[in-house]
């Protein structure tokens, strides 16, 4: 009875004082500073505390690079890989070599006559002789190669061709009208300026003409006519140049413009003389 009457008043006691703790747990629970004071402590509890480590680590030393020398001059060189070396193609195969032809025997040439210069050999070109091989101040000039002949003056030009056409074709240009066969050469006083003796020197053809015709009744414009009439299609040509006499005086010309000869067409009464000269009067 004793015994049950302990554990009665042990667990009384017992209770009471969970009571007691419960309401002290409360009063803890609702203070602030006794979270504070809790996370404080879960944190020493956390961090790690060793008192024989250093707090901050020391700070490592810079190293100094060392500066390495660069040689500027073989930079080129190493910057520019070296290119293989290309192999060359191999070279075609090449024809085989025709046989040689046999030599064909030269026959002898046969002495030249004693009477008759030895004929020359043809010197060779400038080609088949190497340059270095002949001499240059001991070339004879009939060794030289000779090229084209160099182009010299145009021929003289000879008016007689020309003259004898404007001889030929004046009788049938003045057939009618050419009286000089029949009558003769005018006299001193059919000439209108008194200059017969520029062109009829004594009554006769003046010594530098080579010809000279009375034409009866015509004007000297329509003598001029006639003989443009009748040369222009023959290639002749009378082109004014200058008076003689002061009568005028033509250039008889080619198609190229060379002139043949000269003709004065002096202004008779009621006629017209021509004469012909070879060279301009003076």
């Amino acid at each position: 009875m004793l015994h049950y009457a302990k554990d009665y008043f042990g667990w009384l006691f017992a209770l009471k004082h969970i009571k007691v703790n419960q309401n002290t747990l409360k009063q803890v629970l609702f203070h602030p500073l006794a979270w504070v004071a809790l996370g404080l402590h879960g944190l020493l509890l956390v961090i790690p505390f060793d008192p024989s480590s250093p707090a901050v680590a020391d700070e490592k030393e810079p190293i100094e690079e060392e500066a390495i020398p660069v040689d500027i001059l073989n930079l080129a060189a190493i910057a520019t890989p070296t290119p293989p070396p290309v192999e060359p193609p191999p070279a075609a195969a090449s024809p085989p070599a025709a046989p040689a032809a046999p030599a064909q025997p030269v026959p002898l040439a046969a002495p030249a006559p004693a009477n008759y210069p030895r004929p020359v050999a043809p010197a060779p070109s400038q080609g088949d002789v190497p340059q270095g091989d002949v001499p240059q101040g001991d070339v004879s000039q009939g060794d030289v190669p000779k090229g084209d002949p160099p182009k010299g003056d145009p021929p003289v030009y000879d008016p007689s061709g020309d003259r004898n056409t404007f001889q030929a074709n004046l009788a049938g240009a003045f057939s009618s009208s050419d009286i000089t066969g029949s009558i003769g050469l005018p006299g001193a006083n059919s000439f209108r300026k008194r200059n017969d003796q520029l062109f009829l020197p004594g009554g006769a053809v003046h010594p530098d003409a080579s010809d000279t015709r009375w034409m009866n009744n015509m004007t000297p414009q329509r003598v001029l006519e006639t003989l443009l009439a009748t040369y222009q299609p023959l290639g002749l040509q009378l082109v004014s140049t200058d008076t003689y006499g002061d009568e005028p005086l033509y250039e008889l010309k080619n198609a190229e413009g060379q002139i043949a000869m000269y003709v004065s067409l002096v202004d008779l009464k009621a006629s017209t003389l021509l004469v012909i000269w070879p060279d301009r009067p003076m």
